[in-house]
């Protein structure tokens, strides 16, 4: 059984996305030790066509509603770093152990693993600040591609929201194996529980002596649906965000990719790529009153590639060029060899 009690009535004033990161405390919430609190996954957890587990976004999001319910309703996530050890299985309960490493006036620090049957699969650990806390003397940001002064930078704006009838989903849309991710090979249409629009790669710019050798990707995204009011579920849900498409639009990050060996080539697309999985990922949030129902314009670009991992950096700013998040993600990857025959494997997103 995917959950470890009955999954409550689908709530329409929620997103698709947000039902996969609710989590239900368990009884008695403090339990083993006076420092540490236990969670478990309210909704069965999505086992996307083309993996061979669970999405990872689910365990970044779900690890922040976790841990937002441990402090006090004053301070917001700032800081995530995880760690991504195994692939959990999707057809069993998960558990989210909270350890409540540190409170002070101004921040706290909680560290959750995800767990089944005594096996942590995933460990991040949640720095928080203070909402109010008293203003920098430095203010500084990166300003998004609308309002840099080149012609090869610029990215539409985004489309307007569409209206709520057209955002509106029916309570089968959430059940699981019917939302899914949209991707490689699938018996039917894939329904993504984002909605993107991709603008084609641009190089990135460098110095005219230092010829470009990878491509920045920019799109416009919002989660399908209406979100609820909850600035928790909006900080979680724009955490699960950072680990769609990532690794997997690598060949289009790269440019004129070769290895020091020659056996090995990055693949032209995602479909020749047999194995992708995220080995650590951190993310700063810049902005605690983000709001994930409108428009976010995403960039994304690799660093390096090669020993068979890979570095993407993404950056999110809102409609109004606030930066709102950063993150990084490692990942490793298995691509074809050219002097070995191909074998059938599957990707992770």
């Amino acid at each position: 059984m995917p959950t470890l009690h009955q999954p409550p009535p689908i709530d329409p004033s929620r997103a698709p996305i947000e039902h996969q990161l609710l989590l239900t405390p368990m009884v008695p919430i403090r339990i083993l030790t006076e420092d540490q609190d236990l969670f478990t996954n309210t909704y069965p957890s999505w086992q996307p066509p083309p993996g061979r587990s669970l999405f990872g976004g689910i365990l970044i999001g779900a690890s922040i509603n976790a841990a937002q319910q441990t402090v006090g309703p004053d301070f917001y996530i700032h800081h995530m770093s995880c760690t991504f050890r195994a692939a959990p299985d999707a057809t069993k309960p998960l558990f989210y152990r909270v350890a409540r490493s540190s409170d002070r006036r101004y921040g706290a620090v909680r560290e959750v693993k995800v767990e089944q049957a005594g096996v942590v699969f995933f460990s991040a650990e949640c720095s928080f600040s203070l909402a109010t806390e008293r203003s920098s003397s430095i203010s500084h940001q990166d300003k998004p591609p609308l309002q840099l002064n080149t012609q090869a930078l610029k990215v539409p704006p985004p489309p307007p929201v569409a209206d709520n009838n057209e955002k509106a989903f029916t309570e089968q849309m959430v059940l699981p194996g019917f939302l899914t991710w949209k991707g490689l090979k699938t018996t039917k249409d894939d329904i993504d529980p984002f909605v993107w629009r991709d603008y084609p790669p641009t190089p990135e710019r460098t110095e005219a002596s230092c010829p470009s050798t990878s491509n920045v990707l920019y799109s416009w995204v919002r989660p399908q649906g209406n979100m609820s009011n909850s600035r928790t579920s909006h900080m979680a849900v724009l955490g699960c965000l950072t680990d769609v498409w990532v690794l997997s639009r690598l060949p289009e990050m790269v440019i004129n990719p070769s290895s020091a060996s020659g056996d090995l080539k990055i693949p032209n697309t995602s479909s020749e790529m047999p194995f992708m999985s995220t080995l650590n990922h951190t993310i700063w949030f810049h902005d605690p009153s983000v709001k994930l129902d409108d428009w976010l314009l995403v960039k994304k670009k690799s660093s390096w590639a090669g020993q068979g991992r890979c570095l993407v950096e993404q950056q999110f700013w809102d409609k109004q060029g606030n930066l709102v998040a950063t993150c990084v993600q490692e990942g490793t990857f298995k691509a074809k060899q050219t002097k070995m025959a191909d074998k059938t494997g599957q990707s992770k997103i």
